[in-house]
């Protein structure tokens, strides 16, 4: 695996990125991290062979891991003055999150700038990114891209979005909650953050449900509504707020028969899913057997049925999943077998560059398969010999463009998070 994770300087390998003092690195949860770009990159595969509709889950995690990392490391530092604790916080995570972004904004502009003058990779799919950018930079620089959306609909124009921009809506949820929720962390007292969260887990599902059945009044614009349905912040408070809730809450009990629960939530998940596959086809809707039941909340409303649960499925499968994540967060960080699974070197590494990762596969995916196409031809109508060597020389190529980021660009500004130390001034 040389050719993914390549050998670097010393100075280059890091245990942890600077952790907040007072906290330890939890090796395992980069393996998480590794499962949930895994997900989503094999989701948006360049080679429909292996396509994995299953793994659009794979946000999901991410956003339970942001809220148990997150919760973790504002609860550590909440003994600080606000202005220290703030300072602290903004400033870290700006190093984390900025310079990637906004270098992947510039890098796909000029990509979709130049491929559009000169044709080289040629489709509607440069114009739509371009047109993309021109129509809502506004949206992409101040990480409100997910509301876009809704905007644009309210004023009878173009909602949609680009195989350049459109994956960068999970950002803008992120962003606008770290804007939020460390306010909410220092203001508010522990006993009373703790019941916030729990009820937040438990309505957010019903908020979905009521934000479908009201819109429906109002649009015959199905895919719209699933489309927002899943990129708003409002509806994925659930996920960030059931990865707070890890870190908050004393789950003692839980842990020490984690295998069961784990258990339990997994066969919950392959019962519904096995319902799903058997089921929705006899109400003429396509299902992908890749999907292992649980389509993307999008396809709901695009596909309606007369089955009011079925018709509504979100309501307890985005659930499911959450409590799935969470208690394999749970298990990944206390029990011994699943901890060992995800500090395989391999995932860790990967989770590392995880965030790359995400940022760079979606437009890769497509200019990837572009290039291909004039070489082999259509890729789906090749032997599976030749889509297994595309989807390898895919995976190498993202994961060394992602390693090669985060070593030599992101490390860099990484590296000045030591300037903002969560202790005391002395």
């Amino acid at each position: 695996m040389l050719f993914i994770c390549p050998t670097l300087p010393r100075q280059y390998v890091m245990t942890d990125v600077y952790p907040p003092r007072g906290l330890t690195y939890i090796k395992s949860l980069d393996g998480l991290r590794a499962m949930a770009a895994l997900m989503v990159v094999f989701f948006h595969s360049p080679v429909r062979l292996f396509s994995f509709q299953f793994g659009w889950a794979g946000v999901n995690l991410f956003f339970i891991l942001s809220g148990f990392l997150i919760t973790r490391i504002l609860i550590n530092s909440k003994a600080l003055s606000f202005s220290r604790y703030s300072l602290y916080f903004y400033s870290r995570r700006s190093l984390r999150i900025f310079p990637l972004y906004f270098f992947y904004i510039l890098l796909a502009v000029a990509l979709l700038f130049w491929l559009n003058r000169t044709m080289i990779v040629p489709g509607p799919e440069l114009a739509q990114g371009v047109h993309d950018f021109r129509s809502n930079y506004p949206y992409l620089v101040t990480y409100t891209y997910n509301f876009q959306q809704v905007i644009n609909f309210l004023h009878h124009r173009d909602y949609s979005s680009s195989l350049a921009f459109g994956h960068l809506w999970s950002l803008s949820v992120e962003e606008q909650f770290y804007l939020v929720f460390p306010f909410i962390v220092y203001f508010v007292p522990v006993k009373w953050l703790k019941r916030i969260l729990a009820v937040t887990v438990i309505l957010v599902p019903f908020l979905r449900l009521l934000f479908v059945l009201w819109m429906k009044q109002k649009t015959s614009d199905l895919f719209w509504i699933g489309d927002v349905l899943y990129i708003l912040t409002p509806f994925q408070l659930d996920a960030l707020s059931l990865g707070a809730c890890l870190a908050l809450f004393d789950f003692g009990a839980i842990v020490k028969r984690w295998k069961v629960w784990l258990c339990v939530a997994a066969g919950l998940l392959v019962i519904t899913g096995i319902v799903h596959l058997l089921v929705l086809p006899t109400y003429n809707v396509r299902i992908e057997n890749s999907s292992l039941g649980f389509d993307n909340p999008v396809y709901h409303l695009i596909n309606p049925i007369e089955n009011f649960i079925l018709n509504n499925r979100y309501l307890y499968t985005i659930p499911l999943l959450n409590l799935f994540f969470g208690l394999l967060v749970l298990a990944a960080v206390n029990g011994k077998l699943w901890s060992r699974f995800f500090e395989n070197r391999i995932l860790v590494q990967i989770g590392k560059i995880s965030y790359g990762i995400y940022i760079y596969h979606l437009f890769f995916s497509y200019l990837f398969r572009e290039m291909a196409f004039r070489i082999f031809g259509d890729l789906d109508s090749s032997n599976i010999f030749i889509q297994g060597l595309m989807m390898i020389t895919y995976l190498a190529l993202l994961f060394g463009i992602a390693s090669i980021s985060f070593y030599y660009f992101e490390m860099k500004f990484l590296r000045l998070k030591k300037k903002f130390s969560a202790s005391p001034i002395q």
